[in-house]
């Protein structure tokens, strides 16, 4: 689950990279939207089963979530980005 919503924000970000900054943020914000969505969506049709342990679910979650954060951080900080605009 956590490689899903990871995909989905790399996946909006490279669709719209050639986009307007608005329209860039329109998708960005649409797909975090539809993963809030799917996310609440998925947790209310597992609650009634039991063939998983729910803090295992909950630890797996949150450990790819930081994961995925964490690497997002790594790459943020080792990217070359010019300072200024070359002519």
């Amino acid at each position: 689950m956590a490689l899903v919503f990871s995909g989905t924000t790399v996946w909006s970000m490279w669709r719209s990279s050639h986009s307007s900054p608005a329209a860039m943020l329109g998708i960005v914000a649409g797909s975090w939207l539809a993963k809030m969505i799917v996310l609440i969506v998925s947790l209310v049709a597992l609650q009634s089963h039991d063939f998983y342990s729910k803090p295992v679910f909950l630890v797996v979650v949150l450990v790819g979530v930081l994961g995925s954060v964490a690497l997002d951080t790594i790459n943020y900080q080792r990217a070359r980005v010019p300072y200024v605009e070359p002519q």
